[in-house]
């Protein structure tokens, strides 16, 4: 009975935080992105399928230029849908305040452009943690008398809500700008750095555990995985460096743990292994949307890209889906491990990029080893 108590605790304490005005705002305004998240994701497909064909470079070069441009404003329009819900919600000028949430990411790309690898880590973090904080001080600026730069009876309705956004706008700019400026000052903002090197990998369990963990929680809180964990997945490159060279000397291969076991196996689908979500609501969900945003998910989810599961479902920011987000990935990764352990499949030789199909990246990593490939299907 207790814990049926505490399960039933737990669970009515997730469905309140799910239920937080905040998190339903940042879930409805990121659905809103879903058109172009399909688009995008789309003509990465088609650059993929183009240069496996041996299409002519420049189209392939064509396709995943569009895809790159159209994921480079994801962030920029990340932050005006949240704002533009949170703005509801506080009764303020609904454009004038996703406009805003818009100029603040431009903000935060321009003070962070000498710092590319914080950049690419924050700028879809700060579009989505800074509505949530920017938006309620807006409105607490709007309700303040000396910031009404004018009256509804000089000017209509609409140009009056506009014009006395100007105000609270600016404050809350400046307020951005001389944080990102604070946060900039101290190195491990602006320099990432990586906790594990070549040379520390004595425990491969531990660190796999930690490498999934972080990423599905980074990604859970908007802040960009794949660029925040670049400098450990160098690492985890260069051990499938060493492991090809070790084959070719004939030596024990040293690294269990590399970026193929964790393409292969950790991230089925993308990050949180989220393929098999996307088979859990193919197979037991009756809701039609969930049906219709997982099936145009799976043709994605087989080269590794699951933006649509992140910010259509969403997964970022859903308290109910932390739990199996963060387990699926570290499950996979200490399995994968005892079996290369075991030697029952070979381990990674071969660097891959991330969206290599699933099944094909496990063949091809481990140089044609069919016993990783059906260690992935299973």
């Amino acid at each position: 009975m207790r814990n049926v108590g505490f399960k039933l605790f737990f669970t009515h304490r997730l469905a309140l935080l799910a239920g937080a005005e905040s998190l339903r705002s940042i879930r409805e305004g990121l659905l809103w992105l879903l058109p172009c998240l399909l688009v995008s994701a789309l003509l990465l497909i088609l650059g993929q399928c183009a240069q496996a064909l041996g299409a002519p470079p420049a189209l392939v070069e064509l396709l995943t230029g569009l895809h790159n441009r159209i994921s480079s404003i994801i962030p920029l329009l990340v932050a005006a849908s949240i704002g533009y819900m949170l703005a509801i919600k506080y009764r303020l000028p609904q454009l004038p305040v996703a406009f805003l949430c818009l100029s603040h990411v431009v903000i935060a790309i321009y003070l962070l452009r000498d710092y590319p690898r914080a950049a690419a880590t924050f700028v879809l973090f700060i579009a989505i943690a800074s509505p949530l904080i920017n938006v309620p001080l807006m409105a607490r600026l709007h309700r303040q008398r000396w910031t009404r730069l004018v009256d509804e009876g000089l000017v209509g309705h609409n140009l009056k809500g506009t014009i006395n956004m100007v105000l609270p706008g600016m404050v809350t700019s400046l307020v951005l700008v001389c944080v990102l400026q604070l946060l900039l000052q101290f190195h491990d903002f602006a320099y990432v750095e990586r906790p594990i090197d070549i040379d520390n990998l004595d425990n491969p369990y531990l660190n796999a555990i930690f490498l999934t963990s972080t990423n599905s929680l980074l990604w859970f809180f908007g802040i960009h995985g794949a660029h925040a964990m670049q400098p450990l997945m160098d690492v985890m490159d260069q051990a499938v460096t060493l492991n090809a060279t070790d084959q070719a000397a004939g030596r024990p291969l040293r690294y269990a743990l590399n970026s193929g076991l964790l393409g292969c196996f950790a991230f089925i689908g993308g990050s949180g292994g989220s393929l098999a979500l996307v088979l859990a609501i193919l197979g037991f969900s009756r809701n039609r949307s969930m049906r219709l945003l997982a099936l145009a998910s799976l043709a994605l989810s087989l080269f590794n890209v699951n933006e649509l599961l992140l910010f259509g479902v969403p997964i970022i920011l859903n308290p109910r889906l932390l739990v199996p987000f963060m387990l699926v990935p570290m499950v996979n990764a200490c399995l994968a491990l005892l079996v290369v352990q075991l030697g029952w499949v070979s381990p990674a030789l071969v660097s891959l990029p991330f969206t290599s199909p699933v099944l094909l990246n496990a063949y091809l990593s481990t140089q044609g080893d069919w016993g990783a490939v059906l260690l992935q299907g299973l």
